[in-house]
This record gives C-alpha cells, structure tokens and sequence, in this order.
C-alpha cells in the first residue's frame, strides 16, 4: 500500500517528492504546495485512511504519526 501511494506520488510531483524507506519505515515530504494539489491530497488521504484502517485492526503493529507543518 506505502509503495503504491509513493509511486503515485512520484509519477504526479516527480522528483518534488522525497521519502526514507528503511525494513517497516516510510517518511514521506511533500512540499505543501504541492499536498495542496487535488492528486497529491487524494493520494495521501488514501494512504491516510488505508493505514489507519490497518492499524484499527492491529492494534499495536501499525502506528500513523502525524507532523505539524508550517
């Protein structure tokens, strides 16, 4: 689910989208003009709704942190 959302992202911003990936990790920026874009912010919100729906039903496996941006 992570990889395909990062895909997405990459085909629609290109190389204005960087990311971290490590074994169970992924960060993933966004410029905020960007997130700001329909394709971008229905991407993520995707990602957003899958992850949380996976975390619901394991809890404690899966944890979605959220980071105030300015």
């Amino acid at each position: 689910m992570t990889q395909g959302a990062l895909l997405g992202l990459q085909d629609v911003l290109g190389d204005r989208v960087s990311f971290r990936k490590q074994p169970g990790y992924l960060e993933v920026n966004v410029g905020l003009e960007d997130a700001r874009e329909i394709a971008p912010r229905t991407i993520l919100r995707t990602l957003e709704l899958g992850l949380l729906s996976i975390a619901k039903a394991y809890p404690g496996h899966i944890d979605v942190a959220y980071q105030d941006i300015h």
